[in-house]
C-alpha cells in the first residue's frame, strides 16, 4: 500500500520539478498555450517602472502613451504629445529578447510575458530599466 502511494508522489515532484527549471522568463509564466506572438500583439500602457531597481515615481504621461504591437510586426508608440512613432517588431531566435525597430532598434529582454502583463528590461549601456506594462 505504501508504494502505491509512494510513486504517483515521487512522479508528481519530478514533474513539478523538470517544469520549474523550464521556464522560460525569469518572472513567468510556467506554462501558456497562447504562442509569444500573440501574448505581445496587443495595446500596451506603463504601469510601473524601475532604474537600477529603484522605483520611477508614477507620471500622468504614462496613461496618454501607448505601445503598439501588431500581430504583423507592426509597432506603434504614442506619446502624451500626440506623435505617433510607426516601426516594426520581431522576437530574437530563442523568443528571449523582444527588438524594436523605429528610427533606431531597441533590444529588450522579456522578463514576464502574459496574456495581460508584460515586463521588459532595457539595458542602455549605463541603467537598466524595467518597465511594467498592462493592456491599455
Amino acid at each position: 500500500m505504501k508504494r502505491r502511494f509512494f510513486v504517483p508522489v515521487l512522479i508528481v515532484i519530478f514533474s513539478l520539478a523538470t517544469f520549474n527549471s523550464c521556464k522560460k522568463y525569469k518572472d513567468g509564466p510556467l506554462i501558456s498555450m497562447m504562442p509569444k506572438k500573440y501574448r505581445i500583439a496587443n495595446k500596451w500602457k506603463v504601469d510601473r517602472m524601475f532604474v537600477n531597481s529603484i522605483e520611477t515615481p508614477r507620471s500622468a504621461d504614462w496613461e496618454k502613451e501607448t505601445h503598439e504591437f501588431k500581430t504583423d510586426g507592426g509597432y506603434f508608440y504614442s506619446t502624451a504629445l500626440r506623435t505617433t512613432i510607426q516601426g516594426t517588431w520581431s522576437l530574437d531566435n530563442k523568443k528571449d529578447n523582444l527588438v524594436v525597430f523605429t528610427s533606431s532598434s531597441f533590444v529588450y529582454k522579456i522578463l514576464r510575458l502574459k496574456n495581460k502583463e508584460m515586463w521588459l528590461e532595457y539595458f542602455d549601456g549605463i541603467d537598466i530599466t524595467e518597465t511594467h506594462y498592462v493592456p491599455k
